[in-house]
């Protein structure tokens, strides 16, 4: 979800209500405001009532007795979808097994899947590094995500499992019944580079430890297995003469499409932090971007750098300059991050974007 200008109430023409029966409203309201800051969401609290505004979404949340209730509405029926998704994923956090049932208004109801859903297909799996794996796929309208406005994807990573429910039932993917017991599992990934001549993207996806549902499901990935697909979404990169580009293995695709992107001229700091040397990869940057790799297992620990210590030291031009920021990395680091531009560096919103890819529990 992203910033609009428009207030809460604004005639959005895709709305959303939800309710949901839960033990203690009060705290869990507490926790999804604490969840919605942590992704550097602009969360206001009046009187019980938790306000949201994002560009293409507004929304808000109280309590309502013994349940919550949330009011949203969107620019589209893509965003209406995926609010529809965060709400049934941080419910079913919260409750653990069984989740709770959430009374859904009509329209949002019946939306099963994204308008923007696809089918792509897998063409190649090879290891980039040990760790970071590229997938190749092939599927339609591919072009809609050769933008630097919006650098992601969504991926439904469970396809398999809402085929074989389709196939029971007789229904279409797109039409999952309202009782189903399969929750589509959607994770957001860097759109690596897109090939309009072949048809195809490439997608890096960073192996974590984990067994988090989009690890594990690329860890298994085939030439001809399928995923669902939808987007693009996700914020972008702003003109600017200098650049700060920063990130952890997560953000290490974005950065790099981002920096064979940027025009000749570009200046800036690029800082990226993996585990060791052999997760580095070759960048093709202007010459003007100085580049640093910091190894988390290979520095004595008396004199380690993270990346809060590089993105602290890095040179940014003096105010009136354009420049822009760019980082994504862990959420605990991206708080930290976060804090330090909007306050030290006193860099706007619009100057500035950075994304939680991920948490320190691992799920990815």
């Amino acid at each position: 979800m992203r910033s609009t200008d428009q207030p809460a109430d604004c005639a959005l023409p895709y709305a959303l209500q939800a309710r949901v029966e839960i033990p203690d409203p009060k705290s869990c309201l507490r926790y999804l405001c604490s969840h919605m800051r942590e992704h550097g969401v602009d969360v206001q609290e009046d009187d019980g009532v938790v306000t949201v505004i994002l560009p293409n979404v507004a929304g808000s949340l109280r309590q309502d007795g013994r349940h919550v209730a949330v009011d949203a509405a969107a620019a589209d029926l893509d965003a209406l979808y995926f609010v529809k998704m965060w709400l049934q994923a941080e419910f079913s956090e919260l409750m653990s097994n069984p989740a709770p049932p959430i009374e859904w208004n009509e329209g949002s109801r019946n939306l099963r899947l994204p308008p923007s859903f696809r089918t792509l297909a897998v063409v190649a799996v090879r290891d980039v590094t040990p760790r970071m794996r590229r997938i190749t796929f092939r599927g339609t309208g591919i072009e809609h995500f050769d933008t630097l406005s919006a650098l992601h994807l969504q991926i439904l990573v469970n396809l398999g499992d809402i085929v074989a429910q389709e196939r029971r039932h007789g229904v279409a993917a797109a039409r999952i019944p309202e009782n189903s017991q399969v929750i589509p599992v959607w994770r957001r990934y860097t759109v690596r580079s897109v090939d309009r001549a072949r048809g195809t993207i490439d997608v890096d996806f960073f192996l974590h430890g984990s067994r988090g549902p989009g690890t594990s499901w690329a860890r298994k990935a085939r030439p001809g297995d399928m995923a669902g697909a939808a987007g693009p979404s996700g914020g972008g990169i702003a003109k600017a003469s200098w650049y700060l580009l920063a990130g952890d293995e997560t953000a290490l695709p974005a950065i790099s499409r981002i920096l064979e992107c940027l025009p000749a001229t570009a200046r800036g700091t690029v800082a990226i932090e993996v585990d060791s040397d052999i997760e580095r990869q070759e960048l093709d940057c202007p010459s003007g971007m100085a580049v640093e790799w910091i190894y988390r297992k290979t520095a004595a620990t008396a004199s380690r750098r993270n990346l809060l210590d590089a993105v602290e030291g890095a040179d940014f031009p003096p105010r009136g300059d354009s420049r822009f920021a760019w980082v994504g990395c862990e959420a605990g680091m991206a708080k930290k991050i976060r804090s330090h531009l909007h306050g030290e560096r006193a860099l706007t919103k619009s100057e500035h974007l950075v994304v939680a890819f991920w948490h320190g529990d691992g799920d990815i």
